[in-house]
C-alpha cells in the first residue's frame, strides 16, 4: 500500500520520466516478486527500466539492479533465454566496472567491492545450472564470467601499484596518481543522473576520455601497467586456443545454490571442460557438494592412513569430468574449494 502511494505522489509531484519514479516502481516490482506475482513485477522492472535508460547514465547502479532482478524474475517463470539475455546487461557492467575502478582501488575497497559483487556471480551460475540443459551454450558466458574475475582479490594490481610508486620516476608516480584519482571520481559520477550531471556542469564523456589518455601514456611508460590492462580481457576461446588437440583445460567452482532470490544451503560444484576443438565449454553438476565437504573427505582421509582402496573417490569428485576428457592426454586444473583437500592423481 506504502509503495503504490508512493509511486502516486512521485507521479504526481515529479512526472513519470523522472528516476525516483522509476526507483519506486523498481521497489514495487520486488516485492510482488518476493509475492511470486511474476507477470505485475515484470511489468513494473520492465516500466522502471524504459525510464532509467532515458534519465540515468548506463553505469548507473540503479539500472544494473533493475536488470538484475528483472533476469531473476524470468528465472522464476523458467523463461530461460530471456533471462539470460537481460542477465548478460547486469553481469556485463560488474565486469565493466572490474576492468574499469578495480585496479584503482586500496586494499579495503578491494574487499568491499568484491564481498558486493561476488554473490551476484554465483547465483548466475546457480541459475546456469539449471539453463544448461535448455540452452547449452550458457556454459560460455560461465567460463566468461569465471575468468573475468577469477582471484580478483590477488591480481597483480598491487605489484603494478608497488612498482610504480617505487620506481623514482617523479612524472610516471605522478601520472599514475592522476589516473587512480580520476578512476575513483569517475566512479562516483555513475551513481548520478543525467540531470544532476548537467546542473553540475560534468562532462563524462570528456573525463572518460582523460583517463584513456592517461592510461595510453601510462601504457607506453610502464610494462607492468600495459600487462595488467592486457590481462583483463580474456575469453574461454582465447584459453581455448592455447590448448594442443591432446590437451583440455578444467575449471571448477564451488557455488552457493540459489533458489532464485535466496540461498538454499546447498553446495554445488561446477566443472567446466574446455577443448580446441571448437566446440564451448561443457559444463559437469556436482550437486552432492555438501557431503564432498563433509562425509567423503573424512572417508578419503582415513583411507589414505589406512591405505584403502581409492576408487570410490573417484566416482565422487572425479568421474563426471573424466568422461568428457578421458581421451585427452594432458589436463590443466584450476581447483576451488574442496579439491584443495584432495590429490587429483
Amino acid at each position: 500500500g506504502l509503495l503504490l502511494e508512493a509511486i502516486e505522489i512521485y507521479e504526481e509531484k515529479l512526472g513519470t520520466e523522472h528516476p525516483l519514479y522509476a526507483k519506486a516502481n523498481y521497489e514495487l516490482g520486488t516485492f510482488y516478486q518476493t509475492q511470486e506475482k511474476h507477470e505485475e513485477a515484470e511489468e513494473l522492472f520492465n516500466k522502471a527500466l524504459e525510464i532509467q535508460e532515458k534519465t540515468l547514465g548506463e553505469h548507473h547502479p540503479d539500472l544494473t539492479k533493475t536488470y538484475e532482478n528483472l533476469a531473476i524474475n524470468y528465472w522464476q517463470q523458467d523463461k530461460y533465454e530471456s533471462a539470460l539475455n537481460t542477465y548478460r546487461n547486469a553481469l556485463d557492467e560488474y565486469v565493466y566496472q572490474v576492468n574499469t575502478y578495480f585496479s584503482a582501488m586500496n586494499e579495503a575497497e578491494k574487499t568491499e567491492f568484491w564481498n558486493q559483487i561476488q554473490p551476484k556471480f554465483i547465483r548466475f551460475y546457480s541459475f546456469a545450472v539449471e539453463a544448461y540443459p535448455t540452452i547449452p551454450e550458457v556454459s560460455i558466458d560461465v567460463y566468461n564470467y569465471h575468468i573475468a574475475t577469477k582471484a580478483l582479490l590477488l591480481n597483480s594490481s598491487r605489484k603494478v601499484k608497488n612498482r610504480i610508486l617505487n620506481s623514482g620516476d617523479e612524472y610516471l608516480i605522478a601520472q599514475y596518481n592522476e589516473w587512480q584519482d580520476l578512476k575513483n571520481y569517475t566512479g562516483k559520477l555513475y551513481a548520478m543522473t543525467n540531470e544532476d550531471l548537467e546542473k553540475e556542469n560534468i562532462n563524462l564523456d570528456s573525463l572518460e576520455q582523460v583517463v584513456a589518455e592517461l592510461e595510453k601514456e601510462l601504457t607506453v611508460s610502464s610494462e607492468h601497467f600495459k600487462q595488467a590492462q592486457e590481462q583483463q580481457t580474456i575469453k574461454y576461446n582465447d584459453i581455448a586456443s592455447q590448448l594442443g588437440s591432446n590437451d583440455a583445460a578444467i575449471e571448477i567452482i564451488r557455488i552457493d545454490k540459489y533458489d532464485h532470490l535466496f540461498t538454499d544451503e546447498s553446495i554445488y560444484y561446477l566443472a567446466l571442460t574446455l577443448k580446441n576443438d571448437g566446440s564451448h565449454p561443457e559444463m559437469i553438476v556436482y550437486e552432492n557438494g555438501m557431503e564432498m565437504e563433509n562425509k567423503y573427505i573424512a572417508e578419503y582421509k582415513k583411507a589414505i592412513m589406512k591405505g584403502r582402496d581409492m576408487d570410490k573417490f573417484y566416482e565422487y569428485y572425479w568421474k563426471g569430468m573424466d568422461d568428457i576428457t578421458k581421451d585427452q592426454e594432458n589436463l590443466y586444473v584450476s581447483i576451488d574449494g574442496i579439491y584443495n583437500q584432495i590429490n587429483i592423481n
